[in-house]
C-alpha cells in the first residue's frame, strides 16, 4: 500500500568504500524520506538525451543512506560507484516508443549498468519479441546478445524515420532492408498507401521496384493474415490507373492502366496462392478480391489471371461467403473486369458462375452497390452468344430489370437492364 517513486523501479545505487564491504540502497518506502545533510553530497545528475520525453528522475535517498553519505564525500565520487538495475525495466522500457526505448537501455550511466542492459542478451530478445517491433522468435533466436542490440536499434530507427518518408524510394529502402519484420513492413505499406494517393507518385510506385517488394514480401510471410490484408490493399492502391478513385467505372480503353512486370511474374500467384490459403478469412478475401479489381484493368494482366485459375479462386470466396455483402460485392466488381474475354471460361464454369451471380445478386439487391455490380456482370456475360441460352433460362433478363426499378435513381442500372433486355430478346 506504499506509494514508492517510479525511480525506484528503474535503479538502485550503490557503492564500495575504500576496501571494505560494499553498502547497496534498498528499493523500499524508506527511499522516500530524503536526508537533508546529505543533499549537497548527492552523486551529481546524469544528463539525459533531450530526445527522451520523460527523462528518469534521480533516486531519493533514505535517512540511513544519507548519514552514510554525510560521514565522507569520497563515498559519493569513487569511480567504483554503480547503479544496480531493477528487474522491472525491461517491462518498464516498454512504455517508450522504440526509438526512446533503445536510448534508455543504451544510456551510458556506467559499466555495470551497460553490463546488466546492453550486455544482457534475454533483455534484447524482448524488445525484439515485444510490441510493436514483434519480431518472429525464430528470426533472432541464434543472434548474440550485440547482434540483437544492432538489430533493434536499426528497427528502432525505422519504426521512427519511415512514417516520415517523402518519397517511394524511400519506402522501397525500407521494404528491401527489413522484408522479414511484419510490424515494420506494414508500417512502410501503410506511409505507402498515403503516398499513392498522389497520381504522380502513384505512377512512379508503379514504375520501381516497390510492386516487386511487396509481392515478395507476401510470398515469405504467406501465413501472416493480417499482413497478407495490408499488403494487398497496398497491391489495390499501386495497381490503381491514373485518374482512378474507388468505385470508379471505367469504360472501353478509357482506362490508363500500366503493364507492370512484377505482376505477371510475382504478383498473380501472391495474391491468389494467399486467397487460396486463408479461404477463411472474410477480410482477406475482401482485400483479394479488391486487389484483383485494379490487376485486371490491363489485358495481359488479365489473361494471367485467367490462366492462374482467378474465376475459381473468387467463385470459392463467393461460396465461402455467401453471408458477407462485402466479400460479395468486391468478388462482383472484380469479375466485371474479367468475364469480358470470350472463349476463356469453360461453358462449365460459366454456368456455376453465371448462377452464382445471380444468387449474390438477387440475395443483397437491396444494396445498390451490390445490385449493380452483379447486373453489369451478367451485362458483361451477356456479350458472349455462348451464354445467351442459359442468361435467358435462369431469367437473368427479369432479376436486372428488378434491380434497375429498386435503385431508379442509377442511370447506369437502366442503361444496363436495357441493353441485356435487347440482346437476350
Amino acid at each position: 500500500g506504499c506509494h514508492l517513486p517510479t525511480s525506484c523501479l528503474l535503479f538502485g545505487l550503490s557503492w564500495e568504500a575504500g576496501g571494505g564491504a560494499a553498502a547497496t540502497t534498498r528499493s523500499s518506502a524508506n527511499m522516500g524520506n530524503s536526508c537533508d545533510a546529505a543533499s549537497s553530497r548527492r552523486p551529481r545528475r546524469v544528463e539525459f538525451s533531450p530526445r527522451l520525453r520523460h527523462p528518469p528522475v534521480e533516486p531519493e535517498l533514505s535517512k540511513r543512506e544519507g548519514a552514510n553519505l554525510s560521514r565522507g564525500p569520497s563515498r559519493c565520487t569513487t569511480p567504483n560507484a554503480i547503479l544496480r538495475v531493477s528487474s522491472f525495466l525491461g517491462s518498464i522500457a516498454e512504455f517508450c516508443d522504440p526509438v526512446e526505448r533503445h536510448q534508455l537501455l543504451c544510456m551510458p550511466l556506467c559499466r555495470k549498468f551497460l553490463e546488466q542492459t546492453v550486455g544482457s542478451t534475454d533483455l534484447w530478445s524482448h524488445m525484439l519479441f515485444a510490441k510493436p517491433l514483434q519480431v518472429p522468435r525464430e528470426q533472432w533466436a541464434q543472434m548474440p546478445c550485440s547482434d540483437k542490440l544492432r538489430f533493434h536499434r536499426d528497427l528502432a530507427r525505422a519504426y521512427f524515420d519511415i512514417p516520415r518518408a517523402h518519397s517511394v524510394s524511400e519506402i522501397a529502402d525500407s521494404l528491401h532492408c527489413f522484408g522479414s519484420c511484419c510490424s515494420v513492413l506494414m508500417l512502410a505499406l501503410d506511409t505507402l498507401n498515403a503516398l499513392v494517393e498522389d497520381d504522380t507518385q502513384r505512377r512512379v510506385a508503379q514504375i520501381s521496384e516497390v510492386p516487386l517488394l511487396v509481392f515478395k514480401a507476401m510470398k515469405r510471410h504467406s501465413h501472416n493474415g493480417d499482413f497478407l490484408c495490408r499488403a494487398l490493399y497496398s497491391a489495390m492502391l499501386v495497381l490503381r490507373p491514373k485518374g482512378g478513385s474507388e468505385g470508379c467505372l471505367f469504360k472501353g480503353d478509357e482506362m490508363s492502366s500500366l503493364r507492370i512486370e512484377a505482376v505477371l511474374a510475382e504478383g498473380v500467384s501472391s495474391v491468389l496462392d494467399s486467397m487460396r490459403l486463408h479461404l477463411d478469412n472474410p477480410q482477406l478475401q475482401y482485400m483479394g478480391c479488391w486487389s484483383l479489381v485494379n490487376m485486371a484493368l490491363e489485358p495481359t494482366h488479365k489473361t494471367a489471371l485467367l490462366s492462374a485459375g482467378v474465376i475459381d479462386v473468387i467463385s470459392d470466396a463467393m461460396d465461402r461467403h455467401v453471408d458477407e455483402p462485402k466479400v460479395q460485392f468486391r468478388a462482383l466488381f472484380a469479375l466485371i473486369n474479367l468475364v469480358t474475354v470470350s472463349g476463356v471460361i469453360q461453358a462449365k464454369s460459366a454456368e456455376g458462375l453465371i448462377r452464382r451471380v445471380m444468387v449474390a445478386t438477387g440475395r443483397y439487391i437491396t444494396y445498390p452497390d451490390v445490385a449493380g455490380r452483379g447486373c453489369m456482370v451478367l451485362y458483361n456475360m451477356s456479350l458472349d452468344r455462348g451464354n445467351h441460352v442459359l442468361l435467358k433460362a435462369i431469367k437473368a433478363p427479369a432479376l436486372i430489370c428488378r434491380a434497375a426499378e429498386l435503385h431508379s435513381e442509377d442511370h447506369l442500372l437502366k442503361f444496363v437492364a436495357t441493353s441485356t433486355a435487347c440482346r437476350l430478346a
